[in-house]
């Protein structure tokens, strides 16, 4: 006979457990009671019992520190947590410590709780693989997101014995926005997924890439289509209403359109990817239906802004800065999607910051260094007004990031240098601020920062000390005229050299080539 110890602050939420089956019928006896986690710890250190049940909110020490402190003492203990709260925080945290299951009291019944006592006995069946699929699954997704060969024939071949006559499906991509859930935790909220889809029509849930969620939603034909619509409507409310429970995260859902024939299965979950990715476009929380015209557009603009992403990651690892600021510079284009949404500068934000930490660890930087002595903040870009000022930011850490791999060894960044040495080359053409800026794919606004800030000068101003340097070594050869040396040293017209001459030397340009003469 098995042994059990109860927990549970109330008494009379322990006795309705007591009566709610025949345990000893079942091969357990109730030998122990706690009132709390630490009652029931201490009862524990003096005899260990084969099963643990105990509720979450208790006085003096809760169910998830004495389920925490008994699989420091013996790992293997079979504990279940039994709660009022069908709330997945608690069931995270109790998955993360080895929690055997996580019942909710109101849900309760006789059969889970015999199911649960034929698990503990556990001698008649294996404990299953950690490979095995979830129970209920139908392993058609599994088979049809997996990387083997076959995988999808396996896949299709599978689906007509569920797509009963008069049945169509549809598949739906779900992403759990900020939620990164172990594979323990997954697993569970797969489990309550296959249970949802069963009371609508049946289906099949897989995991792809650790963060997408792909569903196979099972429903009968409907001949109207707003019947159908309205079916597929009720379904994937109940998913949303699932999910967003389990993790207490905001759900996007992309959604395939509908289908009997099991070889449009990877056509339809290339579309729900589709439309899922189109939340970049219309905004995390929402259900985008796949709509072919409209997702080829965005699929195309998609493909191009991984494409960047992919140049800026290679310009990274290179330390090639023109190759980042060009990739940045298409990124932050306006031409780019038409209009500048915010979902797509967030979207966009939060890539290039992964780049950026990535690289910081990749290379043993600390962050300060990138991201200034405050560190990185959530909340970094709600002070920036414009797209302009979020560009500046992200050129001012990349460099930052350059300088810390020590690319920054001269008086100048490589950067300003190679505008320095285009200057200096250049001179004599129609230089300025916003030439310099396109040629060298920067933002005039943050060019104008870095270089005042390395040289001490504006770019325009230092234009105009090459061309006066330029002009002063030409007036010293006589034959040469003035009208000459103006249009040699790239001024517009000659009232403007003699106006910077004379700022700039002191004298008019006749006065220092006589000067200058006199003493050679």
């Amino acid at each position: 006979m098995k042994t059990v110890m109860l927990v549970d602050d109330e008494r009379p939420a322990r006795e309705l457990l007591k009566l709610s089956i025949d345990w000893e019928k079942a091969g357990f006896r109730i030998l122990w009671e706690a009132r709390n986690g630490r009652q029931a710890l201490e009862q524990y250190q003096q005899q260990k019992p084969d099963l643990i049940i105990t509720d979450v909110q208790m006085p003096v020490m809760d169910g998830l520190e004495l389920l925490k402190e008994i699989k420091r003492i013996c790992p293997s203990q079979n504990i279940v947590i039994l709660s009022c709260h069908e709330n997945f925080s608690y069931a995270r945290q109790a998955l993360k410590y080895g929690v055997m299951d996580y019942l909710i009291k109101d849900a309760l019944t006789e059969e889970t709780l015999y199911s649960l006592l034929e698990t503990v006995n556990g001698e008649e069946s294996e404990s299953p693989s950690a490979d095995d699929p979830p129970p209920n699954s139908l392993s058609i997704l599994s088979n049809a997101l997996s990387q083997e060969e076959g995988g999808i024939q396996k896949a299709e071949n599978a689906l007509p014995s569920h797509l009963q006559k008069g049945m169509d499906y549809f598949c739906c991509a779900c992403s759990l926005e900020g939620f990164s859930g172990l594979s323990s935790e997954w697993d569970y909220i797969i489990g309550e997924l296959l249970q949802a889809l069963g009371e609508t029509g049946g289906g099949d849930a897989a995991l792809f890439k650790q963060h997408t969620l792909f569903l196979l939603c099972l429903m009968k034909h409907q001949s109207s289509k707003m019947d159908a619509f309205n079916t597929r409507f009720l379904s994937l409310r109940l998913i949303r209403q699932k999910l967003e429970l389990l993790t207490g995260c905001s759900v996007s859902m992309g959604v395939s359109s509908q289908s009997s024939l099991p070889s449009q299965l990877p056509e339809l979950l290339r579309e729900a990817h589709q439309a899922l990715e189109s939340k970049i476009y219309q905004g995390i929380g929402k259900t985008i239906y796949y709509n072919p015209q409209y997702n080829k557009n965005q699929s195309f603009q998609i493909d191009t802004l991984n494409s960047h992403f992919q140049n800026i990651r290679t310009a990274v690892e290179n330390l090639d800065e023109t190759a980042l600021q060009k990739g940045l510079s298409q990124i932050y284009s306006k031409g780019l999607s038409g209009i500048m949404h915010y979902n797509y500068l967030s979207y966009v934000n939060a890539i290039l910051i992964d780049i950026l930490l990535e690289s910081c660890k990749k290379r043993s930087i600390p962050y300060e260094a990138v991201f200034g002595s405050e560190s990185l903040k959530f909340d970094v870009f709600d002070k920036m007004n414009t797209v302009d000022l979020i560009y500046q930011w992200f050129q001012d850490c990349f460099f930052k990031l350059f300088q810390a791999s020590g690319v920054d060894n001269a008086s100048y960044s490589p950067r300003v240098r190679k505008i320095i040495d285009y200057i200096h080359k250049n001179y004599q053409q129609d230089l300025s601020l916003e030439t310099i800026a396109d040629t060298f794919w920067i933002h005039k606004v943050y060019l104008a920062k870095i270089f005042k800030q390395e040289t001490g000068k504006s770019v325009n101003e230092y234009i105009r000390c090459v061309r006066i340097e330029r002009a002063k070594e030409l007036l010293l050869k006589d034959h040469i005229k003035i009208n000459e040396i103006v249009a040699a040293t790239g001024f517009n017209n000659p009232q403007s050299f003699y106006t910077l001459f004379k700022k700039y030397v002191g004298m008019k340009p006749g006065e220092y080539r006589e000067q200058m003469l006199k003493n050679t």
